[in-house]
């Protein structure tokens, strides 16, 4: 029994125990669950005062940061005003990186090839974009070339195509003029330019922008009919007679030249051509060109196409009546860069504003039964705004030359519009130059053949002779520095040749004639027909026929003195040689003028395996200078 109620109170004391522990456990449960609610709600309260915090700091930053795109948006607008009103002129120096030229003359993508449709072919096209290299590229820049000076569209010398190539759409009438003249294959420049003149003519109809056309070629390549062939299949068409092309020459010979070819393929047509050079009276060529019965406001013109030097244009234009030039298409400049380089009374801007200026109201006289606006063409920029008139035709301006001008000056006062440079050159040549002097600017018949003799320069006429005589030249044009010493040299070796037997030159007697701008027209005329009939060896000249003339008789040219500059040496090598006919060219070189001459061939790359030096029969030499020496006695005798 005792024992019993010792476990009974031993039991209770251990229920005791544990009723308490599990008390004490409940209430810390309970004081946990008590404070976790107050812990959470504290953190919560903090971070939203964080994100507030974080949030109005954003705001500020962005309304800040509006603030200053807004301040630099009206800057720029300002900047971009001012730069509108008042544009920054570039300075010289301001040369363009060379990887930023680069850049700017990129490769240009190849086109494809149109679909072809049934009856409708596509102009031919012979060129290929020519790129500079980076340095010839820096060089042109620091120049101030324009982009389409430095960059023209190369076509090689040697490329032909038939006249009869249905691609060229030539009428009939001019594949037959071309085989009554023997003419059968186009030469490089023929084929490269008439495409572009033909495609040009189909933008004027549809009334679209047409490009200004600078073509540089080597003399003797074909120039003339190249502008010839295009400008008449155009203007074949045309109803009423006005003057619509201009054709530009430096000389009063050479446009004979071009007036010539014109009339060859104008034969059939209706169309006139005029010459004004000053060979007859004002009077004359007025009557000729213009109705002068009245002042008409689109003027009276006889004829449609005009071959004029620059110093007779002007006296036309100033003082003939009817004489206008607001319907002109067509402005050629034949041997351009001797036109551009020379004032004739400052002839070029006063023929762009002739060209320019619009219909004067005091000009508006009487038509006839012709309302105004079909009479007149005005040329006006204000006449540009009425959008409903019909606009009217562009001038495009054509200019021709072996050595065309890189004179950034010169090119600017021609106002060419999206002009293109088509440069025939020689396939070998890749390497364009931008700088005056370069192989791009002078290129020279692959026909010819170049030699030069080394002599004292007193003995030059003695020289003359020798070449003369070993060589057997016929045919031959001597160019000299001066009408002075063509006319003194030409004395001494006609004195030579009459003392000469007559069968001891080639079973003929040895005629020699000068031939010089102090000549009468008619004399000057009298000896180039007697020299293209064979009866004359040898003309000694100045540079009076250096450019442009096409004579097929010339055989070999003589430099007696050496050309100072390129040009003038391409000028005259390039009178031989012409429409693949073969040639030779001979220089002259004094002692003295040795080192001058071949730096200048030197740098243009035209001296190693250029040139031929002449080694001379010295035996053959020491004869003809005892002949030589009592010629220049008698010249002598005659001038004392």
């Amino acid at each position: 029994m005792g024992s019993s109620s010792k476990e009974r109170k031993s039991d209770k004391t251990t229920a005791s125990t544990k009723s308490k522990k599990s008390k004490t456990k409940e209430k810390e449960a309970s004081d946990d669950e008590l404070s976790t609610p107050k812990k959470s709600t504290k953190s919560k309260k903090r971070k939203a005062d964080e994100d507030e915090t974080k949030e109005k700091k954003h705001k500020k930053e962005k309304k800040h940061k509006e603030e200053k795109t807004d301040k630099k948006d009206k800057k720029e607008k300002k900047d971009k005003t001012h730069k509108k009103d008042k544009k920054p002129k570039k300075s010289k120096d301001d040369v363009p990186a060379e990887d930023e030229l680069t850049e700017t003359a990129p490769e240009p993508p190849a086109m494809p090839e149109p679909a072809p449709v049934d009856g409708l072919l596509r102009f031919p096209d012979f060129s290929r974009q020519h790129l500079l290299s980076g340095e010839s590229a820096l060089e042109a820049a620091r120049m101030g070339i324009p982009h389409w000076l430095a960059h023209p569209a190369t076509v090689d010398r040697n490329a032909t195509a038939p006249v009869a190539d249905p691609r060229f759409a030539l009428s009939p009438h001019a594949i037959a003029c071309c085989e009554k003249a023997g003419i059968s294959t186009l030469f490089a420049v023929q084929a490269a330019v008439i495409p572009v003149l033909r495609t040009a003519h189909t933008l004027s109809r549809l009334r679209r922008h047409v490009r200004d056309l600078c073509v540089s070629a080597p003399t003797g390549s074909g120039k003339t009919l190249a502008f010839v062939l295009p400008i008449v299949e155009k203007l074949r068409q045309r109803l009423v007679v006005r003057l619509r092309a201009l054709v530009v020459l430096p000389t009063k010979d050479l446009a004979h030249q071009v007036k010539e070819c014109f009339d060859f393929f104008c034969a059939g047509t209706d169309l006139r051509v005029g010459l004004a050079t000053g060979d007859v009276s004002l009077a004359k060529e007025q009557a000729a060109l213009t109705d002068q019965s009245s002042n008409l406001a689109g003027g009276s013109s006889l004829v449609d196409i005009l071959v004029c030097t620059p110093g007779r244009l002007m006296d036309h234009l100033t003082l003939t009546t009817n004489f206008t030039l607001q319907h002109l298409e067509f402005w050629v400049m034949d041997e351009a860069d001797r036109l551009l380089g020379e004032t004739y009374q400052d002839w070029l801007p006063k023929v762009q504003s002739f060209i320019e200026a619009p219909v004067s109201p005091n000009a508006l006289t009487t038509t006839g039964d012709i309302p105004i606006p079909d009479a007149c063409t005005s040329r006006d920029p204000e006449s540009k705004l009425d959008l409903l008139a019909c606009p009217p035709p562009r001038i495009q301006k054509l200019l021709f030359s072996a050595t065309l001008t890189q004179d950034p000056a010169k090119i600017a006062r021609l106002k060419l519009v999206r002009p293109l440079y088509i440069s025939i050159t020689d396939e070998g040549k890749k390497d364009q130059g931008a700088t005056t002097g370069s192989t791009a600017t002078y290129t020279f018949p692959s026909t010819l053949t170049e030699h030069y003799a080394s002599c004292p320069v007193d003995e030059k006429p003695l020289w003359l002779i020798y070449l003369l005589w070993e060589q057997r030249i016929s045919g031959g044009v001597c160019f000299t520095k001066s009408l002075e010493t063509a006319h003194r040299l030409a004395q001494v070796v006609q004195t030579w040749a009459t003392s000469v037997p007559d069968d001891a030159w080639l079973g003929a007697k040895i005629v020699v004639a000068e031939y010089s701008s102090d000549l009468p027209a008619a004399e000057r005329a009298r000896i180039m027909r007697l020299f293209k009939q064979g009866a004359i060896n040898l003309l000694i000249c100045s540079d009076l026929i250096a450019r442009g003339m096409d004579v097929d008789q010339i055989a070999s040219v003589i430099n007696y003195d050496v050309p100072t500059h390129m040009s003038q040496y391409t000028h005259r090598v390039g009178r031989t040689a012409r429409a693949g006919r073969q040639g030779s060219a001979y220089t002259l070189v004094g002692s003295t003028q040795m080192f001058h001459f071949k730096k200048m061939m030197t740098e243009c790359q035209h001296w190693d395996g250029c040139l031929n030096l002449i080694k001379p029969r010295k035996d053959l030499l020491e004869t003809l200078r005892t002949q030589y020496m009592t010629a220049l006695e008698t010249v002598d005798e005659i001038y004392n």
